[in-house]
């Protein structure tokens, strides 16, 4: 209860704390005030210290405040060793801010880097701590002991995730959404079926595993300035190379992932039965099959136009996944005799449900042709 002189022993303020940003800088006219710190409206934490002879400063120093987290605050004051004069110091997290309108324990002006803040009063005595607006305070501790940041992590990171999305795991032990995991620490990430990791973001937040187009898992190390949210992100499929499925063969990992995902499919589900309703973009069990609705031959040109439908009239050949081509012989004599199918312009009509091929009969005296979806 008593008033703590700080210039012949450090004073320590020790709390925990969930800040508000100020949408305007306080105002503080108190000449016994020593130190303060706020957030302002740009979520930056604020320190209010004093200027050599000049008026008192407001200072963010480049810490971002996420108002969801509580931090760990502690001031210390005491005097600056090489030119004693009044100062303090502010740790987050057991991290000391450092800021360029500080000093060094030997600087005798504000230095990049710099540590101690110069206390904005003459008074050198603490005499009480205030708290101003919103926000909310715990375990508060004023002592002329040191504080002890002894197993204490210096950043506490809350996990934020979609579990339907992504799962995470440290250790092989399964984490839920708003785990917390301290900066620095090894974390396992798995995206979903269908899904790759897009990013591990939060404010000023590193992670040195992989991520990007299909990046299905990843193990890395992530770390932040200060405690903060670190948020997974993941999307479909971005990649157009061609991946094993269950369908048969390969196809194009973005339109697989598309088309599982719109029909509710996991990687285990897909079955070679569902090739054919994968390429025409439908349903599973929709089981469409190409039927040739019409043949006009302009034997001057020596070209056929075909226009080609689906039974069911299911298909809209303007989102096939496959690719509708053509295949062509001249005799019927050997099944194996039709040639490569080739990939030719395709109109589509009005409404999706049928498109239009014109195939080169060029050197052919009679020709068959097979229009097919690959």
């Amino acid at each position: 209860g008593a008033p703590i002189n700080f210039t012949t022993a450090p004073a320590w303020v020790d709390t925990l704390i969930k800040f508000t940003p100020s949408e305007d800088d306080p105002v503080i006219d108190d000449i016994l005030v020593k130190a303060a710190v706020f957030v302002n409206v740009s979520s930056n934490l604020t320190i209010y210290h004093g200027v050599d002879g000049e008026s008192p400063a407001m200072t963010p120093v480049g810490i971002q405040i996420d108002p969801e987290q509580w931090y760990r605050l502690t001031i210390q004051l005491g005097v600056q060793p090489e030119y004693e004069f009044k100062a303090f110091k502010v740790l987050l997290d057991g991290v000391l801010v450092t800021s360029s309108a500080a000093y060094t324990d030997t600087s005798d002006a504000p230095v990049e880097g710099g540590y101690w803040f110069m206390s904005p009063s003459i008074s050198e005595t603490l005499n009480a701590v205030a708290f101003q607006g919103t926000g909310m305070v715990d375990e508060l501790v004023v002592t002329s002991d040191e504080v002890s940041f002894e197993n204490v992590s210096s950043v506490v990171l809350t996990l934020s995730f979609d579990s339907a999305l992504v799962t995470v795991a440290q250790g092989g032990v399964p984490l839920t959404t708003g785990a917390e995991v301290e900066s620095g620490e090894t974390i396992e990430i798995a995206a979903a079926d269908w899904r790759e990791l897009v990013s591990v973001n939060g404010t000023d937040v590193t992670y040195d595993g992989p991520v990007g187009a299909m990046v299905l898992a990843s193990t890395g190390t992530v770390s932040a300035l200060a405690s903060t949210t670190v948020t997974f992100t993941t999307q479909p499929y971005s990649g157009t190379g061609a991946i094993s499925t269950g369908l048969g063969g390969t196809q194009p990992a973005d339109k697989v992932a598309e088309w599982a995902l719109a029909n509710s499919l996991g990687a285990g589900d897909l079955d070679s039965d569902m090739l054919d309703d994968y390429l025409c973009n439908v349903a599973p069990a929709t089981n469409p099959e190409l039927k040739v609705l019409s043949v006009v031959f302009d034997q001057e040109n020596e070209e056929a136009t075909i226009v080609v439908g689906t039974t069911g009239s299911t298909v809209d050949f303007d989102s096939i996944n496959g690719t509708l081509k053509v295949s062509t012989r001249d005799d019927l004599s050997n099944s194996s005799n039709w040639s490569d199918p080739i990939e030719v312009p395709v109109t589509v009509e009005d409404p999706n449900t049928t498109a239009t091929v014109v195939v080169d009969l060029t050197g052919f005296n009679g020709v068959f042709i097979k229009a097919v979806i690959n």
